[in-house]
């Protein structure tokens, strides 16, 4: 995300907790901005974007009156971006993916196909996936409407 993006999502902030930036000193709102920006650089602008905007939302309309830190707005991006996944890979599995190559029929298959996309829950949760598997998510990412625009730098990292 660039310097610019970041500073749209700021100005989201801003409208969201306007005390929050009232009531900083001009260091402290230099320094919120520098590492704002330094922490999100790698993250996805769309994605991130929508995370803190429904983040910020969500608090507002709970009337908490204190704007979301800056683990806070990476842990719902985080979030966001591991629904993402889940989602394609969800898709990948009522498309057929994971009984690709799988000999038998009936429950045998069945148990195959469940260990073969538990397997890659694993490997995602550790941070692994095979090349075949991240090149079909990334292939998704690509061709489908609605996840296209958060093919970022650390979707991809993350797989």
């Amino acid at each position: 995300m660039s310097k610019q993006e970041s500073i749209k999502i700021m100005r989201i902030l801003r409208v969201y907790y306007p005390a929050y930036f009232k009531t900083r000193k001009k260091e402290e709102l230099d320094d919120f901005i520098k590492t704002f920006i330094t922490e999100f650089e790698d993250f996805d602008y769309n994605l991130a974007y929508e995370s803190i905007f429904s983040l910020a939302k969500d608090r507002f309309k709970n009337g908490n009156k204190y704007c979301p830190n800056i683990i806070e707005m990476k842990n719902s991006i985080i979030n966001s971006m591991i629904s993402l996944i889940l989602e394609v890979l969800d898709m990948m599995k009522e498309e057929g993916y994971f009984k690709i190559g799988i000999n038998g029929t009936g429950r045998d298959a069945e148990l195959k196909e469940f260990y073969r996309y538990d397997n890659v829950l694993e490997s995602l949760e550790k941070g692994h996936l095979t090349y075949s598997v991240r090149k079909e998510i990334e292939y998704r990412i690509d061709n489908v409407e609605e996840y296209k625009k958060y093919k970022g730098i650390l979707l991809l990292q993350y797989l």
